[in-house]
């Protein structure tokens, strides 16, 4: 229930009644699917001490030691990314 409540995309259609062309004419995730997107540089940093009380204990070690000893961790190890 609480999914249905979050704010998300309304994909409109040709016929239902508006008598204006659709402006949303996919979801999200078939117009990743069908390569619809803008390609949009991205630029992305931390901080040194950035989540610092977010992050403990061994997982935050387990980061540490990933961002240090494995060549572009943040694209193996922690992003999913789209491909065509």
């Amino acid at each position: 229930m609480a999914a249905a409540l979050t704010p998300a995309p309304v994909v409109e259609h040709q016929a239902d009644r508006r008598s204006l062309p659709p402006y949303i004419d996919e979801t999200p995730n078939e117009a990743l699917e069908r390569g619809h997107t803008a390609e949009v540089p991205l630029l992305t940093g931390v901080t040194s001490h950035e989540t610092a009380a977010a992050v403990t204990g061994g997982y935050r070690a387990k980061i540490t030691d990933s961002l240090k000893n494995i060549p572009n961790y943040l694209d193996k190890g922690m992003l999913c990314v789209y491909h065509k």
